[in-house]
């Protein structure tokens, strides 16, 4: 009962073997949690790409205060107006679940200092993970 499409076969041929165009600077992130800064240089296929790139680090940089992100201030008013807040492991699990919802109503939470269980990628590893083949109900 179901209808054929005929529809013309279209195939599409991506070269990636092209040159790489290599953003005119490094940029460079502090990352939560850490003491380093990252450094990253965009590479894209496309000059558009880089002219996209450039527009959205304009439009965050637009809402730094003093050269930093506003979670970084030592200011705690220009810190509260952040959409971004971070939280060690310990901060967010003494916090109950209601508060959580709260906050990620409000922020994006980044959690630093989190110790996971270091574990092989092997079948006793994948077993923690259930049965793959088991319904799983999403909606409680």
């Amino acid at each position: 009962d179901s209808e054929e499409l005929n529809l013309p076969f279209m195939k599409l041929t991506l070269n990636a073997d092209g040159p790489m165009i290599l953003g005119e600077q490094p940029f460079l992130y502090r990352v939560p949690g850490r003491d380093d800064l990252l450094t990253f240089t965009p590479r894209f296929h496309f000059s558009k790409d880089h002219v996209w790139f450039m527009a959205m680090v304009n439009a965050v940089l637009l809402h730094h205060v003093n050269g930093q992100p506003r979670y970084l201030s030592d200011n705690p008013d220009v810190r509260a107006s952040s959409v971004i807040e971070i939280m060690t492991s310990k901060q967010y699990d003494s916090i109950s679940g209601s508060e959580v919802l709260s906050k990620l109503a409000q922020r994006n939470l980044v959690i630093i200092e989190d110790h996971a269980i270091e574990r092989d990628f092997n079948e006793d590893t994948l077993r923690l993970l259930g049965s793959l083949e088991a319904s799983v109900n999403i909606h409680g």
